[in-house]
């Protein structure tokens, strides 16, 4: 009886903590390896065309001291806001690491 209660609940934590590292890797945006979406995103240099919409402001860290890998970050974001184009609004080293601030806009026509 003893080793039933040990299995039950071991076999509660193990389904537990599966369930943690899911949620807590779903829904957060890599911030080392561009996302397939993030692939496609227009980097909006110059200037922001007329026809696209402002989504939203994201910012993208790094702690490794790496500008590339905070915009990989932002880029991240700005897709799962659902964008399609990116401009690079500030770059700032602060406290030890990279912020990146940018808006995301969505330029592309829905299908």
């Amino acid at each position: 009886m003893f080793r039933k209660v040990i299995m039950k609940n071991s076999t509660i934590l193990n389904t537990t903590l599966i369930i943690f590292i899911f949620i807590t890797t779903s829904c957060s945006a890599s911030k080392t390896k561009l996302s397939k979406d993030a692939e496609r995103i227009t980097l909006l240099l110059e200037s922001v065309p007329v026809h696209c919409k402002e989504l939203k402001k994201v910012m993208g860290v790094n702690m490794e001291n790496r500008v590339d890998l905070a915009q990989i970050h932002a880029m991240n974001l700005a897709t799962l806001a659902g964008g399609d184009g990116i401009s690079f609004d500030k770059q700032v080293m602060a406290e030890g690491k990279w912020k990146v601030y940018a808006t995301a806009y969505k330029c592309k026509a829905e299908n």
